[in-house]
């Protein structure tokens, strides 16, 4: 299963996790574990797509978050 674009949007840690340390990230890794340059551009989009609507929807529901809050990276 799919880890949802939500759970691990750095959004998420800042408003919900602020105690917790930041999670470390490896772009360059990344490219090949998820195997980038072997998607289908279509696929790649609709995804995109629906991870925008699910992050606009979790936005829109959110009640009086701290826009203020912040997180020091090291």
């Amino acid at each position: 299963m799919k880890k949802s674009w939500i759970s691990g949007s750095n959004l998420v840690h800042i408003l919900h996790k602020p105690e917790q340390p930041w999670p470390k990230i490896d772009p360059q890794g990344w490219v090949l574990e998820r195997s980038y340059n072997q998607r289908s551009l279509e696929v790649s989009l609709a995804e995109f797509k629906q991870a925008r609507e699910e992050s606009l929807h979790w936005l829109a529901e959110l009640t009086e978050p701290d826009w203020e809050a912040a997180f020091d990276l090291p």
